[in-house]
């Protein structure tokens, strides 16, 4: 049996826990979340490791957005490491970040209410992924919305749910052919988690 340190040294080469080489766990993953209460505690907190982690914001979305100041990140609730691996592409531009699930449009596909969705901007996407976007769903009241979303042969755009309580938006194709006027996609959904993050689970 390895001593203490040499297992902590094994555990980080092999990107995994202690209590997964001693079998405490079945679960090779490593400690998923480490909120950081204090983000100049990062460098004296020894469980995180910067070649394998990477902090992310926990950004808690309004009902509706200011679309003429548009910065998701003034959003943030606070701040977690969590292991790079989890995160797909890394971005060149902009961060992969977490929001708070608001409601259940989208809990058949697996995102209910209160969960936390990891959204990041510079995966690719493909007709029927689960995207964040900010909609127009009026004039002058734009919403952050997470569905399914197809692009149409015809160049216009839906957003789609399993609830049927919840409405299908359309965007009409525009005459540039780019995206319709009143969506902004904002990322890819590429993870899900239920609960609120605690420090060390």
């Amino acid at each position: 049996m390895p001593a203490v340190d040499l297992l902590e040294r094994l555990a980080d080469a092999l990107q995994t826990s202690v209590n997964f080489l001693t079998g405490k766990t079945s679960d090779p993953a490593l400690t998923p979340f480490i909120v950081l209460d204090d983000f100049s505690k990062l460098k004296s907190m020894e469980k995180i490791n910067t070649k394998y982690s990477i902090i992310l914001p926990v950004l808690d979305l309004p009902p509706f957005v200011d679309i003429e100041n548009l910065n998701l990140y003034d959003y943030t609730a606070y701040e977690v490491a969590v292991p790079l691996i989890w995160i797909g592409n890394l971005p060149d531009k902009y961060g992969p970040f977490f929001i708070t699930v608001r409601g259940n449009a989208m809990a058949e596909a697996g995102l209910h209410d209160g969960f936390l969705a990891l959204v990041n901007a510079d995966e690719n996407y493909s007709n029927g992924d689960i995207l964040l976007s900010v909609i127009r769903v009026k004039d002058g009241v734009y919403e952050a919305v997470v569905r399914w979303t197809y692009m149409l042969p015809d160049g216009n755009v839906e957003l789609r749910c399993p609830n049927a309580d919840y409405p299908v938006y359309r965007f009409q194709s525009s005459p540039s052919g780019g995206m319709p006027d009143g969506i902004w996609i904002q990322g890819k959904i590429v993870g899900a988690w239920a609960g609120t993050l605690k420090r060390g689970i």
